[in-house]
């Protein structure tokens, strides 16, 4: 068998001779066609029908021949292409072979990068091939129907698109992918406008899509439900925000969204009450600790409230309240601790106190008896006390 190359170039060169012979046949023939009507025309003998017919005649068998000669040519330029894309899949093929063998020596991981981009190059031209090939049959046979066949053929093409696309879209439906199914009904739209399963194949799309979002609506809410009875409104509005990526139109989505927004602002305003309900109780019951850790947590948490005004007025009351009662909690409890001769944990809190409220009456008293309780507390002969911590506002 002769090389590649050389097959290749006998095979262009014919091309060329075909083609050149397909036009000298053309020209030829609408030459002598004219010659024979101008010279008839010249000897002064009319035109008969029969005379017209036969030259009509030579002329459509000229150019007829003509054409085929061309489609010869166009198929022989159709090998030429598959003969080249051929020689570059083989040459990548060896190139991959040397590279897979260079590569094993430099590691697994570079190998399989390698291999794997070339793989990628080899499927691509496989497919360009797989394509042309199917190119070059469809024009060798359309060569050999007659036109009545070939729109036989268009039909039959047509229907089989069509229904694979039915097909396809009956299965993206069924797993809620409407917009890739949308997609392929659009690039049926553009290639077969007008047919009637088109519009089968839109109303089946959306008859699928209303299907699929009245039950997804029903089930997201039946999840919002859940998470807005445990107070999670985060995930409730997650729930939300899936349901809108699924059905981005749906006049339900908005219908949701709402609804999860009235239900917390209901559940907001029972918190505000409950929280200020609680702040008074402990302002009543002169819990002062209590009311202006709740007040300060209110006001963090309700900045825009009304409520949040008021409570921020009376927070200086609050937290001199709240420090005064602390005072007097700590100088009761050092009396105690004295009275009952634990002098070393009554220094320590009153260091405290002092360090903590040094400007404060009960700080002041301290200090003159600080170096009393630390006698006490080291010295186990000193004499009991007589002045004890007095417990002053």
């Amino acid at each position: 068998m002769p090389p590649r190359s050389d097959r290749l170039a006998r095979l262009v060169g014919t091309r060329r001779h075909v083609l050149i012979v397909a036009l000298v046949i053309a020209v030829l023939t609408i030459s002598f066609t004219l010659a024979g009507i101008i010279g008839h025309v010249r000897a002064g003998t009319a035109l008969t029908m029969g005379f017209v017919s036969e030259r009509i005649l030579w002329l459509v068998l000229g150019l007829g021949v003509a054409v085929v000669l061309f489609a010869l040519s166009t198929l022989a330029q159709c090998a030429q292409s598959l003969q080249s894309c051929v020689a570059e899949l083989e040459r990548i093929s060896s190139e991959t072979r040397a590279a897979a063998g260079n590569t094993s020596e430099r590691g697994s991981d570079v190998q399989s990068d390698t291999v794997h981009e070339q793989q990628e190059v080899l499927a691509r031209l496989r497919a360009a091939c797989d394509e042309m090939l199917v190119i070059l049959h469809d024009v060798r046979d359309n060569s050999l129907l007659s036109e009545e066949q070939r729109r036989e053929k268009a039909v039959r093409v047509e229907q089989q698109e069509l229904a694979e696309a039915a097909a396809r879209i009956e299965r993206l439906t069924d797993d809620g992918d409407f917009a890739r199914a949308n997609q392929l009904l659009d690039e049926c739209t553009q290639r077969y406008p007008g047919r009637p399963a088109l519009t089968t194949m839109a109303e089946k799309i959306e008859q699928r899509r209303e299907q699929r979002e009245h039950a997804d609506v029903r089930e997201f809410n039946r999840r919002v439900d859940d998470f807005i009875n445990i107070s999670a409104w985060e995930r409730a509005r997650g729930v939300a925000e899936e349901l809108r990526r699924r059905h981005p139109d749906s006049p339900a989505v908005v219908q949701l969204e709402s609804r999860i927004d009235r239900e917390y602002q209901l559940y907001e305003d029972a918190q505000c009450r409950q929280m200020y309900a609680e702040i008074q109780r402990y302002v009543s019951r002169r819990r002062w600790s209590e009311a202006l850790a709740a007040a300060e947590t209110f006001i963090e948490r309700f900045p825009q409230r009304g409520e949040t005004e008021a409570l921020q007025l009376q927070l200086p009351t609050l937290s001199n309240n709240a420090e005064v009662t602390a005072r007097q909690e700590m100088d009761t409890e050092i009396t105690e601790l004295a009275k009952r001769g634990q002098y070393a944990e009554a220094e320590a809190l009153a260091d405290s106190l002092i360090r903590r409220w040094p400007d404060s009456p009960q700080a002041e008293v301290l200090r003159s008896q600080l170096s009393r309780l630390h006698e006490l507390a080291t010295n186990p002969n000193a004499p009991p006390p007589r002045v004890r911590p007095s417990n002053v506002t």
